[in-house]
């Protein structure tokens, strides 16, 4: 989680910016969540077969 924390923090400027409603979450809070395996599911097939969904994965 420290990862993500520094990734908010190099890019609140950005986050700031954005004119779209939007929260982060961190991994942690879905990793214990009775839903997980859905999700995680969904963010495997969007990764493999969205190729934007894919480049944001790394944007940052």
């Amino acid at each position: 989680m420290i990862e993500g924390k520094q990734w908010v923090e190099r890019n609140k400027k950005h986050l700031m910016l954005l004119n779209i409603p939007n929260e982060i979450f961190f991994w942690d809070k879905y990793l214990t969540s009775y839903d997980f395996l859905d999700c995680k599911d969904k963010i495997i097939h969007a990764y493999q077969n969205d190729e934007i969904f894919k480049n944001a994965m790394y944007m940052g």
